[in-house]
């Protein structure tokens, strides 16, 4: 084993704790908190004592390797800023409804195995939540670019719910051909119609504009240079489809047990125990999907490579990569059969799993943000 693939082990081990050892901690790590862990574990790298980077100097940046290295590249905004700006939307607006299902399910306004309550209730909800994604992705494009928000808007509402509509489409065609009564009838589809143009489109342009005209700057420690720095060539460790592996196996791993139950919900007409226990493992979900972002982006600027923007939310959606893969093994190992039972079961399945993706591309992506800013902020101000 190489000392990169053992730093790079180092890295993600650090990340996954839950806490940090700082007993044993040099008396310069000492200057920081007990509470300050992103510090001293970036301090353990390398000391924090870069000059400020309002002006480069060039002598001493040639002096200066790894994330250090790419601090005026490191803010810069991404390509494809509209399709970037509808995943965080989208993202966030599916986050807030699923929350939004768990109160009511708590409170005991929604029975989830109630099939048609529930799905009629998340198509309200996700109507009433498109003014938060339409404000969400306006607000943040208006940080990165000053045009083409209605571009953004535009995306935001079709990104999921294009797919989605396009998928129903299909398999409820698939059903009324078989002549099942899985086929919704006209009058419902209608309904769903109406819904979308009297409540989803108002809202999400109504949220589009509040974002625009109560945007704030992006918030960026250093400035950025006017060329970007080439990136080396990168380690496996490093590139964009063994970050997303990595990124994705460790949280499906933790909730893949219980996957099983939920598929044994969803198709098998079996009850779920409880729904505290979905909300405990959603809640893990999250969170180490964004600890885990957090240790491979850390990764990734090590090695000069200052691409996380989009990399970042890729490596946050993997798990629902793995969700999916084991969608088909569920199938596989059940006792369905039939081709429009195998139809329903993978459309519906990749709609949910593509949900997931947005939700937490978008956790990884505001994880390693935070982080991102927080390390060069702190590298600023010593």
């Amino acid at each position: 084993m190489t000392s990169e693939t053992r730093f790079a082990l180092f890295v993600i081990f650090a990340a996954l704790a839950t806490s940090a050892r700082i007993a044993g901690a040099s008396p310069e790590d000492q200057r920081y908190s007990v509470g300050d862990v992103v510090p001293l574990f970036v301090n353990k790298i390398g000391p924090l004592n870069n000059p400020r980077y309002s002006v480069v100097d060039e002598e001493e940046d040639m002096q200066e390797v790894g994330w250090k290295h790419i601090h005026g590249d490191v803010f810069r905004f991404p390509p494809y800023t509209s399709l970037f700006c509808a995943v965080l939307g989208t993202g966030t607006q599916l986050l807030t409804l699923v929350f939004f299902v768990f109160v009511l399910v708590f409170l005991g306004v929604l029975y989830p195995y109630n099939r048609g309550a529930l799905s009629s209730s998340l198509v309200i909800i996700y109507a009433i939540t498109s003014l938060i994604g339409g404000y969400v992705a306006s607000s943040f494009h208006a940080q990165l670019a000053t045009t083409k928000w209605g571009k953004t808007l535009l995306l935001t509402g079709i990104l999921y719910l294009g797919p989605v509509i396009l998928t129903f489409s299909v398999l409820n065609t698939v059903a009324i051909s078989y002549g099942a009564t899985a086929a919704l009838p006209f009058g419902t589809i209608l309904v769903f119609i109406l819904i979308w143009i009297l409540v989803t489109v108002p809202l999400l342009t109504l949220g589009g504009m509040f974002g625009y005209v109560f945007r704030s700057e992006f918030q960026a420690p250093c400035a950025t240079r006017s060329c970007p720095k080439e990136i080396p060539p990168l380690p496996w460790y490093s590139k964009t489809p063994s970050q997303m592996f990595l990124g994705g196996l460790l949280p499906f791993c933790a909730v893949f047990i219980e996957l099983h139950y939920i598929y044994t919900s969803l198709w098998s007409h079996k009850i779920h125990t409880d729904t505290s226990i979905l909300f405990i493992l959603f809640i893990l979900l999250i969170v180490l999907t964004a600890i885990l972002s957090v240790g491979m982006t850390y990764i990734q600027l090590s090695g000069e490579d200052h691409q996380w923007w989009w990399r970042s939310v890729l490596r946050g959606g993997s798990a629902s990569i793995f969700m999916y893969g084991y969608s088909i093994m569920f199938y596989a190992r059940s006792s369905m059969t039939g081709s429009m039972q195998l139809l329903f079961f993978l459309g519906y399945n990749a709609c949910i799993c593509y949900a997931f993706f947005l939700m937490l591309g978008t956790i990884g992506f505001h994880a390693s943000l935070l982080f991102v800013r927080r390390i060069y902020h702190a590298v600023k101000c010593d």
